[in-house]
């Protein structure tokens, strides 16, 4: 389909558009799980000016519109049906096997273009978290943590990625 027609779908389509295509991908229980943790810890640390939020879209450039399972964004921005600016602070995105590809390819080069300052990818089937920092439109990757390095975080109290 055509950027045209997808835009024709409404408020109701829930999907994300790119290279043509409508995407859907309902997620696994074990996404939910992570997402739903991933967004008790990302709101007890975020600052007043910004809120977490899930289920929100993102144009994050020409026919990219995409559908990220976290993102914190400025309290400014305006209340659309999809955020167009400013770009959010933070884009997470949980891969599973269907979506790794598109996660670590796709939509790093569109998130990094689209100007988020920072792309975390939960890799469920690895077991770890890529933390990216954009630097001048591409993401270098700065940490990747592992389950086991996560739980010592978490359980010792030490800081988490910035």
């Amino acid at each position: 389909m055509d950027y045209e027609e997808f835009l024709a779908l409404g408020e109701t389509q829930h999907h994300e558009y790119y290279d043509g295509l409508c995407v859907v991908n309902p997620p696994s229980r074990s996404h939910s799980r992570a997402q739903a943790h991933l967004v008790d810890r990302l709101r007890a640390g975020c600052p007043e000016t910004h809120e977490v939020l899930t289920g929100w879209g993102w144009h994050a450039g020409a026919e990219l519109d995409f559908e990220p399972d976290i993102m914190v964004v400025d309290r400014s921005s305006p209340d659309d049906d999809i955020l167009r600016h400013p770009p959010p602070l933070l884009v997470v995105e949980i891969a599973s096997p269907s979506t790794r590809d598109v996660d670590f390819g796709k939509k790093r080069r569109a998130y990094a273009s689209g100007g988020a300052r920072w792309y975390w990818i939960v890799d469920l089937l690895h077991r770890e978290v890529v933390v990216l920092e954009n630097v001048d439109g591409t993401f270098v990757e700065v940490q990747r943590l592992t389950t086991s390095a996560l739980h010592r975080r978490t359980v010792a109290g030490q800081p988490r990625p910035r």
